[in-house]
């Protein structure tokens, strides 16, 4: 996808995100498997802005540790749709950059929302 392909049918918004993701997937496909343990030191800032007790600021980063590994088991439409309402798009946008429809896009995240609700309960006993 280059800026002459950009028919002007989405928001510029939208189709940078289509760009963003095709890229990732590229990306990704090329590189393979990435480390999936972040920088410490990082996580260690980021903690400290946070104000967060070492307790509390170890629990989030064992949820946040799941729910990657959750997220590296959907299939990469998925994955895209959940990590595109992390984001804040609408449904529409996020159907527009997906070539999904509105109502598509509601009921597969009305079920990975379920999905990981249950594993996260599952997890938690």
């Amino acid at each position: 996808m280059s800026i002459p392909a950009f028919e002007g049918r989405s928001k510029p918004s939208t189709w940078i995100y289509k760009v963003a993701l095709n890229t990732a997937f590229v990306w990704k496909r090329k590189e393979g498997k990435h480390p999936k343990e972040t920088d410490a030191s990082a996580v260690e800032n980021e903690i400290d802005g946070m104000g967060l007790t070492p307790a509390r600021a170890a629990e989030n980063r064992e949820d946040l540790d799941w729910l990657y590994e959750e997220l590296r088991k959907l299939n990469k439409v998925d994955r895209s749709i959940v990590l595109l309402y992390l984001e804040d798009l609408s449904y529409r946008e996020m159907g527009e950059i997906l070539g999904l429809s509105e109502s598509n896009v509601g009921a597969r995240l009305s079920r990975l929302k379920s999905r990981l609700a249950d594993e996260y309960a599952r997890r938690a006993k």
